[in-house]
């Protein structure tokens, strides 16, 4: 997704135009609501357990955190009702895990839904499964594992086709033994979806879905040279420094948020659920992932070392590994949760100076719960910075607040609290770098600034959101338009950058942009996306009559130096190039229909 939430919001909202979707829950006084299995839940005699990992496999930031089953005699008697699973609260946008004790009885899936709250706005979607999809049944003290159901937008011309698919568990019981260890039951007892003839379609299906992504989760630019762009049911796209496209995969459907290339060429990509898996130059991936559920945001390589950031609930969880050995494995090095703080990897509390205004967020009465943690080097100094809230539902909504902690990155003892800390990263844009900043408090637009910066850091110019123009023979000044004595006022129009601008040089950018046209008389707000351009590295921007390959295709993949590669992310798993600064444009991926 984008780099600040402004980028996950035009996204969002681009996405539910392109839909249309609604939620199909009907009347609340027809459908009975099953929490998640917990260690306390009593199951009747006339229960079963259902057990189901539901994909989502869209750009849309909300997972599904409700799916609805239809018993077979439900138009029998009006005692008869859907039964509704609600998920566990996860911290992901990809998937969501559901397991509670249903009434023993036969059943057909009705459909996937979500409902979040964000502050005082509710977002519901829902996507409703075709007859064709099958039927399971719910014994008396059995298990029904419905192994993975995915969602997944299939693109046609300028609309999607709300397609859910399911594919059976490769391990069964796999998503019971990972989050609910403490329920008991018997390999023999485990029940799932009644056979009826389509599985091979619907492998089908499932490959085709694989193949061809709509939205990545990460984009990284490797030492050799390769471009590669990770996310949904563990597909990993990669483009060579000489433009060639592959596709590969690694043996897990979860989301994949981060990959990193040693200076050797060995491999390692991490994501949901604790998945880690390793590839050596030249050889095969391999499973070395971590014995938790953890959620690993990020992994960096330094000395072939690789370290693992991750995070589950209320704790942040440090890992490092020898890239050398023919297994790596993994040691803990360090552990941060919202009620202890930090503890060096042997448990032992580490002593934190505060440095800045004290956190007032602070409390060991809240539940706060973690939704990201992240490394990042400013200057001299290396930062780690945990993200958390007191509500689930704001990691989807990229919201929260932050900590910054600076730290040995040899050691990994950790040394003060930066509460002053500003800056969020520093990314590689063209043949520029550029820092992001968040807006303080007392922020006008309340968005993100942007600055380029040299190799140590070092601020060195804010990129303008502003268009400077003057009417028709006057000169643009740098407080006013002037012809002769007379003057008059600059013309000023903000913009939104959409994605991260292109830099050719130091001076020569190019940038995606959004415009927000208000008219009172004309109802809601309009949105124009336009190319700009500057030869002041980015004090001054002008608009150009560049247009973009496809209306819905905004993302620069700004690590790319030779040429401007633009990506579908969120639409398509399309992607352009241009060679000559946006005048002409190459489709040098292209999404298959099927």
């Amino acid at each position: 997704m984008g780099v600040f939430s402004l980028f996950l919001k035009a996204r969002f909202n681009r996405f539910l135009l392109l839909t249309g979707f609604i939620l199909l829950s009907g009347c609340s006084s027809q459908i009975n609501i099953n929490e998640p299995l917990t260690a306390k839940t009593k199951i009747d005699q006339q229960q079963g357990v259902v057990v189901v990992r539901v994909i989502n496999a869209s750009s849309y930031p909300l997972p599904f955190n409700h799916l609805t089953i239809a018993p077979k005699n439900l138009n029998e008697s009006k005692n008869v009702k859907f039964e509704r699973l609600v998920s566990l609260k996860t911290h992901t946008t990809d998937s969501n895990i559901f397991s509670s004790a249903i009434k023993a009885g036969s059943y057909s899936l009705s459909s996937v839904s979500s409902f979040h709250r964000n502050g005082d706005y509710f977002y519901s979607r829902g996507a409703g499964a075709e007859i064709k999809f099958g039927t399971f049944e719910v014994e008396q003290g059995k298990i029904t594992d419905l192994g993975t159901i995915i969602y997944y937008p299939k693109p046609q011309d300028d609309k999607y086709i709300n397609t859910l698919t399911r594919l059976e568990g490769t391990q069964s019981v796999e998503v019971l033994n990972k989050f609910f260890p403490f329920y008991n039951y018997d390999m023999n007892q485990v029940l799932t979806w009644n056979e009826d003839e389509l599985d091979e379609e619907r492998y089908s299906t499932y490959v085709s879905i694989a193949q061809n992504p709509v939205t990545f989760n990460h984009k990284y630019a490797a030492p050799d040279g390769s471009m590669y762009f990770i996310g949904k049911l563990g597909v990993i796209i990669k483009r060579s420094a000489e433009g060639e496209w592959e596709i590969d995969a690694v043996d897990s459907n979860v989301d994949l948020n981060t990959i990193k290339q040693s200076q050797n060429g060995d491999l390692i990509v991490a994501g949901n659920e604790g998945v880690v898996f390793f590839k050596k130059f030249g050889g095969e991936w391999q499973d070395i992932s971590l014995t938790t559920t953890s959620n690993i945001k990020q992994i960096e390589i330094t000395n072939n070392h690789a370290e693992l950031m991750s995070f589950q609930t209320t704790t942040a969880e440090i890992y490092r590994a020898n890239l050398t050995e023919d297994t790596p494995k993994w040691l803990k090095m360090a552990s941060y949760t919202t009620f202890s703080g930090w503890k060096d990897g042997d448990g032992n509390t580490q002593q934190i100076s505060v440095i800045g205004k004290k956190d007032k967020t602070t409390t060991k009465r809240k539940v706060r719960e973690i939704f990201n943690i992240q490394t990042h080097k400013l200057l001299d100094q290396h930062v780690v910075s945990i993200t958390y809230g007191s509500n689930y539902d704001l990691a989807a909504f990229g919201d929260g607040y932050s900590k910054d902690f600076t730290f040995d990155p040899e050691t990994w003892e950790v040394k003060t609290e930066e509460n002053s800390a500003d800056i969020v990263k520093t990314i590689q844009a063209g043949h520029a770098k550029i820092a992001i900043e968040k807006a303080s408090y007392w922020s006008l637009t309340g968005k993100p600034s942007m600055y380029t910066v040299d190799e140590t850091g070092m601020q060195k110019n804010e990129l303008s959101t502003v268009i400077k123009s003057c009417n028709e023979g006057y000169t643009l000044g740098k407080k006013i338009c002037f012809k002769g004595k007379e003057h008059e006022k600059i013309k000023r129009e903000s913009f939104n950058f959409v994605s991260i601008p292109w830099f050719l040089n130091e001076q020569e950018a190019f940038s995606i942009v959004s415009f927000r046209h208000y008219n009172f008389f004309a109802g809601p707000a309009k949105t124009e996306y336009k190319i700009l351009k500057t030869n002041d590295g980015g004090n001054n921007w002008v608009k150009t009559d560049l247009e973009l390959p496809n209306e819905y295709c905004m993302d620069i993949v700004s690590q790319v130096k030779d040429r401007i590669l633009l990506s579908c992310d969120g639409v398509s798993g399309d992607f352009y190039e241009s060679s000559d600064f946006g005048e002409t444009w190459q489709h040098v991926r292209q999404h298959e229909n099927f």
